[in-house]
């Protein structure tokens, strides 16, 4: 399951930060992601680029879910939360040379590809007992929720309202790394919003009607936006938007944007497609290298996590 192996990735990177502090140096979040792809085989395939533009980007690696029917892409930056300031922080409002804030630049990039942004969230230190943590989603033998969330998953466009002296909110909000693949409490959370859409099978969606790996990280990531947007007071448009997008899964999908910088579920699924996008179709032929390294500008790499979908 990949889950399992997500699980074994996040705790070989929280080991090796902690050996990295115990000799006297913090561990870098490109060493410790590398640590997480290494560690998530065999479920994960990895394409490396050479390392170009990140501060202008602030993008790290491009991550595709398939289940062989479906697609789902992901753009990720990774953030080490900073000692010394007490609470949890992840400077997500951290500005380039050029004066942008890398957050606004993750978004405006996972736009210009087609597929939501997200953050994964390096804890160490461990994030302090006095620290408050959202509610777990699924639980672990032997392992607290404080503990797992030592490598953790946060939207961007729910990161992006953290900024500015209120960043240890992520800390209510985040997920474990492997609860990108478990179904957990997300259906329960995303129930209020299912009941109000007209389309059956983004309803049936929303409810936790397929356990295929693609829907299964795209409602986890809806329904992390939709916590948040469910303590905002500004009221939920009833309308919805059809998208000129052949290969989006569902191109129905209501507007509702809280206050978040865009409608938040046209964010997410957007990037649940019924094919591949060319280039992670080109790399999996082992071709157009050239091509897909140019169309990929600012990304490290690309990995794909491949599981047979359920029937």
């Amino acid at each position: 399951m990949i889950a399992d192996q997500l699980r074994t990735a996040r705790r070989a990177a929280v080991r090796h930060a902690a050996a990295a502090s115990r000799a006297g140096f913090d561990a870098h979040e490109q060493a410790l992601t590398e640590i997480v792809l290494t560690r998530a085989a065999p479920a994960a395939r990895v394409w490396t680029f050479s390392q170009r533009e990140e501060a202008r980007t602030g993008a790290d690696w491009l991550w595709w879910w398939s289940s062989g029917n479906e697609w789902f892409g992901v753009l990720v930056q990774a953030k080490r939360n900073k000692p010394g300031h007490g609470l949890p922080w992840y400077d997500f409002g951290y500005r380039t040379g050029a004066g942008d804030r890398q957050i606004d630049l993750l978004l405006a990039h996972a736009r210009r590809l087609g597929v939501p942004a997200a953050y994964v969230l390096y804890n160490h230190p461990r994030i302090e007992p006095g620290v408050t943590l959202g509610n777990p989603c699924c639980i672990a033998p032997y392992e607290s929720w404080r503990t797992r969330l030592g490598v953790a998953v946060v939207p961007g466009l729910l990161a992006q309202p953290l900024v500015g002296g209120t960043e240890d909110v992520a800390a209510q909000h985040a997920r474990p790394l492997e609860c990108l693949a478990c179904v957990g409490r997300r259906p329960r959370l995303l129930r209020p919003v299912a009941s109000s859409i007209d389309d059956p099978d983004l309803r049936s969606f929303l409810s936790g009607g397929s356990t295929a790996l693609p829907r299964v990280v795209a409602l986890g990531l809806l329904a992390q936006l939709s916590q948040m947007r469910m303590g905002q007071l500004r009221a939920a448009p009833s309308t919805v938007v059809e998208i000129d997008a052949p290969r989006q899964v569902f191109r129905q999908v209501p507007t509702d944007r809280g206050h978040f910088a865009e409608p938040y579920f046209e964010h997410v699924l957007r990037g649940l497609l019924s094919q591949p996008p060319w280039y992670l179709a080109a790399l999996l032929e082992g071709g157009a290298w050239e091509s897909v390294a140019e169309e990929l500008e600012g990304v490290e790499g690309v990995v794909l996590f491949e599981e047979a979908e359920d029937t």
